[in-house]
């Protein structure tokens, strides 16, 4: 047996709906978040105080967990 369904049954409106929904519940990644380095820095040197052995990666993933910091690498 095979389900079909159209695409609007499990899709969002548009692109632009999705846009607006992320924006009005305040879920922001990295572009918009627009850090440097001087603004997470003091950030970074607890984290390294707490985490000396975290590598680039997992530094990232705390950084977003523990403060909402979206940053790249």
């Amino acid at each position: 047996m095979i389900w079909r369904h159209s695409p609007s049954t499990y899709s969002l409106c548009s692109l632009t709906k999705f846009v607006a929904i992320r924006k009005a519940l305040g879920l922001v990644r990295t572009r918009q978040q627009a850090h440097t380095p001087e603004t997470i820095r003091d950030v970074m040197v607890d984290m390294r105080v707490m985490y000396p052995d975290a590598g680039l990666r997992e530094m990232i993933k705390l950084l977003f967990h523990e403060h909402n910091l979206a940053v790249s690498r």
